[in-house]
């Protein structure tokens, strides 16, 4: 999972999971959405307000996509975007960030 990523998951974490009938998550569009959810199968992404709106518009009147999105969405983020890997994904990156940051301080560079 990319570093941009971890917000996604950190709010569809809540969406995805909420079991109250809700619906899918809907979003706006990241660059890297694809590699964590399917758009159009596992969560609704827009790019525009007005898109946003007609998203939210045709879902509210296909009941049986919405439910099928939101259930592809809530599978997804129970198989792959559990908080303990959320959190094992951040400790990964925290600590290649020190990690480069401890050679760089042997070295006398900056990173």
């Amino acid at each position: 999972m990319g570093q941009t990523g971890l917000g996604v998951v950190a709010l569809s974490h809540h969406a995805t999971l909420s079991g109250r009938g809700l619906g899918p998550l809907i979003t706006d569009w990241k660059d890297n959405i694809a590699d964590l959810f399917e758009p159009g199968k596992e969560v609704v992404c827009y790019k525009s307000v007005d898109e946003c709106l007609e998203r939210i518009d045709y879902y509210s009147r296909h009941e049986a996509e919405r439910a099928a999105i939101a259930a592809a969405g809530q599978r997804r983020t129970l198989q792959h975007h559990s908080y303990a890997q959320v959190v094992a994904d951040q400790v990964r990156i925290f600590e290649s960030y020190l990690a480069r940051k401890h050679a760089g301080e042997r070295t006398g560079e900056e990173t």
